[in-house]
């Protein structure tokens, strides 16, 4: 099971805790929303002093796996017209620094989605949540001094971003109009100058376009991002990964004889990330 560390935003004043608790006093029909492909609730929480674990249930109703075994035929499942496959997703916020571990389910509900449960539950009362990723201080810490940058590529599905997102890589100059304009369903795309020359852009900025975008989607238009850059003019430059550089552990955990990870096991594998990452919690 993979887990990713990251820091909650919300509204100073904002009563995270009283609406968690008011979702977990409806009845679970109350608590469906809508989202892509299915429903998305909040399915249990579990308060260990100012650990809260919540467990969020993604209702996938478009599309499923069938069962199978070594000698049996592969066969659907019976299920009826409002059933759906049950994706699991643990989030642990840490209520008295607002540091949050989040399980990655590649089916379940993603940071965003989590983020905007809890922000519009209650339609009339919407507010701005959001989470955001801890980056490695190492990889950070290049993308801040590595001014000098002669290339940039990165890959994207155009037709998965807003027109809000584009205005908000405007920065990116001719790129960005090329991509608003492409009709293809993916394409790639390398911006590049002479060694002695540098591009007009900061990583840094670039890496917010990026985040922005995927912050955006549960199935991220990015498909990847490097950097070559250089600290010094006299340097050999570097080959950056600019997806791959969040704080992420991976754990072991048995499935149940249901083949499911059990929120037992789960909450207790996030439990111990939190506590090994408290050191990065700054």
């Amino acid at each position: 099971m993979k887990m990713e560390l990251y820091k909650l935003t919300k509204p100073a004043g904002f009563n995270l805790k009283a609406r968690i608790d008011y979702v977990m006093s409806q009845d679970l029909i109350q608590r469906n929303r809508v989202r892509t492909g299915g429903l998305i609730r909040l399915e249990q929480v579990e308060k260990r002093g100012d650990l809260w674990l919540c467990d969020f249930l993604k209702i996938r109703t478009d599309h499923g796996p069938s069962k199978a075994g070594e000698n049996v035929p592969a066969q659907g499942f019976e299920l009826g017209p409002k059933d759906g496959f049950g994706e699991e997703t643990a989030l642990l916020w840490n209520t008295a620094n607002d540091w949050c571990v989040l399980q990655y389910n590649h089916h379940g509900s993603r940071s965003n989605s989590v983020a905007e449960y809890l922000a519009h539950y209650i339609h009339a009362e919407p507010v701005e949540l959001h989470f955001l990723p801890k980056i490695d201080d190492d990889i950070q810490a290049k993308i801040l001094h590595k001014t000098h940058v002669n290339k940039i590529s990165f890959s994207i599905a155009p037709r998965e971003v807003s027109d809000a997102d584009y205005a908000y890589g405007a920065g990116l100059g001719e790129a960005t109009k090329m991509l608003k304009n492409c009709d293809a369903d993916h394409i790639e795309i390398t911006l590049s100058a002479h060694r002695k020359n540098r591009l007009g852009l900061t990583l840094s900025d670039f890496v917010k376009w990026i985040e922005h975008i995927r912050h955006g989607a549960d199935n991220s238009p990015i498909g990847s991002a490097h950097a070559t850059a250089r600290e010094y003019e006299d340097e050999a430059p570097e080959v950056l990964d600019l997806l791959h550089n969040r704080i992420t552990a991976e754990v072991e955990i048995l499935p149940g004889v249901d083949k499911r990870y059990s929120m037992k096991e789960r909450f207790d594998a996030i439990h111990r990330a939190h506590d090994g990452w408290s050191h990065l919690m700054i």
